[in-house]
C-alpha cells in the first residue's frame, strides 16, 4: 500500500483508499510507515447495522453469506477503534438509508472531501515573499502587517543593522568589507534566523522579503528555523514591462531624501529638478538583469521553499525605495 500511494499519480492527484484498513492493527501499521489520510469517510446504515448485530431479521441470511456476515461483524468491532486511532484526522460518519436519500448523502460526502479541517489552535503566519525588483512585495507586506498585526522583516534592513550597528556579527562583516569577497550564505542565514526567532516574531508571526535568493540559501534557512518553519510562500510573477514602468522613472533627491516618479509622482519644485538622480538599481539594465535572475532562481526556489506556494502579482506601483539584491548590501545609499 505504501508503494502505491507513493506513485507519481497519487502524489500529484491525491488518492482514495477503499475498505482498508479493516483492523486497528492495519491502521496502526499505515501510520507507522508514514501513510496519513487527510479525510476519513465512514458510510453507515443504522438499520443494517442493527440487524447484523442482533441477527434479528430473517432476510439477513439471504442478503449476506456467513463469510460476509462475519466480515460485517469484524468491521463493526473495529471501526470505532480505527477512528479513535485517527482522532486527530478529519473524520465524519454519513448515514445512508433510503434509496432516495443516497444521492443527497453522496453529495455531502463530496462536499466533505473538498473541505479542509480548521485547526483549533491559533494560526501564526510565517511567510516568505519572493519577487523581482519592482514587483511590489514590500508594499504588499506592509498591508498584510497592518491587517494581521504581523512583524515585517525587510532583510536588507536587518542586514544593514547587523553590519553597521553594534551586534555580535559586526566584526565579521567588517572583515568581509575589507575584501571583495561576497557575504557567505551561512552568515546571511544567521542574520535572518536570529531575527525570526526573536520573541515578537514567535508571538505574532512574521513576513520576510528580500531573502533568500537561491535554493541553497532556502535550504540553510529551513534547517536554521527548525521548530518555527515557514508555512506560507508567495511568489510575485510580474512581467518585466510592469517592473520597468514602476521603477525606471523613479528619481531620488539626495538633499531631501524624497523619492519621485516622473509619471506618477513628479517633482514640482524647479530647484530640485536639477539635483534629481536615478539610483543604479532603477536603471533599465539593472532591472532587466534582476528580473532575469529572479526568473531563473524562482524555478529552484519554488521546489524547495515549502508546500504552499501561491503565485500572484500586484498591479499597483509602490514608491518605497527597494534594493535589487539582499546580499549586495554595501551599495545601498544611506
Amino acid at each position: 500500500m505504501k508503494e502505491r500511494v507513493e506513485q507519481p499519480d497519487c502524489v500529484k492527484n491525491g488518492w482514495l483508499m477503499e475498505a482498508f484498513p479493516k483492523t486497528r492493527f492495519q491502521a496502526f501499521a499505515l501510520r507507522k510507515i508514514g501513510v496519513f489520510p487527510t479525510h476519513i469517510v465512514v458510510i453507515d446504515d443504522p438499520v443494517i447495522t442493527q440487524r447484523v448485530t442482533l441477527r434479528s431479521h430473517p432476510e439477513i441470511s439471504d442478503i449476506l453469506s456467513e463469510e460476509g456476515l462475519q466480515e460485517m461483524l469484524d468491521y463493526l468491532g473495529h471501526v470505532d477503534l480505527i477512528l479513535d486511532l485517527h482522532s486527530n484526522s478529519y473524520a465524519k460518519k454519513f448515514q445512508i438509508g433510503k434509496m432516495e436519500d443516497a444521492e443527497r448523502s453522496i453529495e455531502k460526502v463530496i462536499e466533505f472531501v473538498r473541505s479542509r479541517k480548521r485547526p483549533a489552535e491559533p494560526y501564526l503566519p510565517r511567510v516568505l515573499m519572493f519577487g523581482p525588483y519592482g514587483s511590489g512585495i514590500s508594499a504588499t507586506a506592509r498591508r498584510l502587517v497592518q491587517k494581521y498585526q504581523l512583524v515585517e522583516v525587510d532583510f536588507r534592513k536587518e542586514l544593514r543593522s547587523a553590519a553597521l550597528k553594534d551586534s555580535p556579527l559586526k566584526d565579521r562583516f567588517y572583515e568581509i568589507m575589507q575584501t571583495s569577497a561576497p557575504v557567505p550564505d551561512e552568515l546571511l542565514v544567521q542574520v535572518a534566523s536570529e531575527r525570526l526567532i526573536k520573541e515578537d516574531c514567535i508571538k505574532s508571526g512574521w513576513i520576510m522579503y528580500n531573502f533568500p535568493d537561491t535554493k541553497e540559501q532556502v535550504e540553510l534557512l529551513m534547517r536554521a528555523l527548525e521548530g518555527f518553519q515557514v508555512n506560507r510562500v508567495i511568489f510575485f510573477d510580474v512581467p518585466l514591462e510592469t517592473c520597468l514602468e514602476r521603477m525606471e522613472p523613479r528619481r531620488w533627491d539626495p538633499t531631501t531624501g524624497e523619492m519621485y516618479h516622473l509619471k506618477l509622482r513628479p517633482c514640482t519644485e524647479r530647484k530640485a529638478l536639477s539635483r534629481l538622480i536615478q539610483l543604479p538599481e532603477d536603471s533599465e539594465d539593472s532591472i532587466k538583469a534582476d528580473h532575469e535572475l529572479y526568473s531563473t532562481n524562482s524555478v529552484h526556489l519554488n521546489t524547495s521553499s515549502g508546500p504552499t506556494r501561491p503565485r500572484t502579482s500586484l498591479p499597483k506601483w509602490t514608491p518605497a525605495c527597494q534594493r535589487k539584491s539582499s546580499s549586495n548590501w554595501r551599495k545601498e545609499p544611506s
